[in-house]
């Protein structure tokens, strides 16, 4: 029985079990005991066989599904075994396994990539769950917070009670930018947050980038084109006034020296126009000047009696 196929010793318990059924029923309608003795023990013996191997069918497919369930993929069969079905059984889930190992090793890849990167993202990265408790937190988070795996975000009140209001009315989607500073560095974070939910469990993603840079690049950038347009603007009023001016001191110079060709009544005429223009020139240039002053006040508030009831009136009538 050890040598034969599956195959064959299922079809050898059938036969059994075949003629115990058959030794029983002749046994009965002869009404010989022997017969009837015979074939029940052929049925009983028939049916144990049966139940045996398929219940170590069962049993090797119980094991190999359990090992499954507790990711353990060091459970192997052997495949060197006369029974060619059990052999089968056992190449296949042994094929299985290797596939769920193989998956095993491609996900803790890709697990340890995804760490790596959001570890050393510029980006600052932090989830709490919904008890407000860290479950991710990357260096960058770490260092604008101070937070540590596993702290609750409660302890940011202590280090910085900003931040840990802005954290706390942000809407989901929403970017807001927060002033703080940390280890005597002033930044400035754009902070954004979003709302995934996992295993019906709530988990808030806050990302935190420094903008500092930015802004200064940007303010740099403004005060450049506000130097290139005072200079277009101061350069563009006084060469007129230098000219007037040179042309002035060329006639008054000539006069003194009894060198002119123009007349006393015609120096003085010019030098009036000149002095006029110059004077048009220095006007423009006070009014240029006191708009970029304006931009950088505020303006007097002007204060005047209101009606509140007209006011009411215009507002519904703008939301009807």
């Amino acid at each position: 029985m050890k040598h034969k196929s599956f195959r064959l010793k299922i079809i050898i318990r059938i036969l059994c079990l075949t003629g115990g059924g058959a030794l029983v029923t002749n046994g009965y309608l002869t009404h010989n005991p022997v017969l009837l003795v015979a074939g029940l023990v052929l049925i009983i013996v028939g049916s144990i066989a049966i139940f045996t191997l398929f219940q170590s069918v069962n049993r090797k497919t119980a094991f190999f599904f359990d090992a499954i369930r507790n990711e353990d993929t060091t459970l192997t069969f052997p495949e060197k075994v006369p029974d060619k079905s059990v052999r089968l059984l056992h190449q296949s889930m042994n094929r299985v396994n290797e596939r769920i190992k193989l998956w095993k090793r491609q996900m803790a890849y890709k697990e340890r990539f995804y760490q790596e990167l959001i570890e050393h993202s510029a980006t600052g990265l932090v989830v709490f769950d919904d008890a407000g408790y860290v479950e991710l937190l990357n260096s960058t988070a770490k260092y604008y917070m101070g937070l540590h795996p596993k702290s609750n975000l409660k302890l940011l009140q202590q280090r910085s009670a900003v931040l840990h209001g802005l954290l706390l009315s942000l809407s989901p989607g929403k970017t807001e930018t927060v002033r703080i500073l940390v280890n005597d560095e002033l930044c400035f974070l754009s902070v954004s947050l979003t709302i995934i939910k996992f295993e019906n469990k709530n988990f808030r993603i806050y990302s935190l980038k420094n903008i500092r840079q930015e802004l200064d690049e940007k303010e740099l950038d403004s005060w450049q084109k506000l130097i290139r347009v005072l200079t277009h603007e101061i350069m563009n009023s006084l060469a007129p006034v230098t000219s007037i001016a040179q042309s002035l001191r060329d006639i008054w110079k000539d006069k003194a020296d009894n060198a002119g060709q123009m007349s006393y009544s015609e120096a003085v005429d010019t030098t009036i126009g000149g002095l006029e223009v110059i004077g048009e020139r220095g006007e423009g240039l006070i009014r240029f000047v006191k708009s970029y002053r304006m931009l950088s006040r505020i303006p007097e508030p002007n204060i005047e009696k209101v009606s509140v009831k007209n006011l009411f009136e215009r507002i519904k009538m703008y939301n009807a």
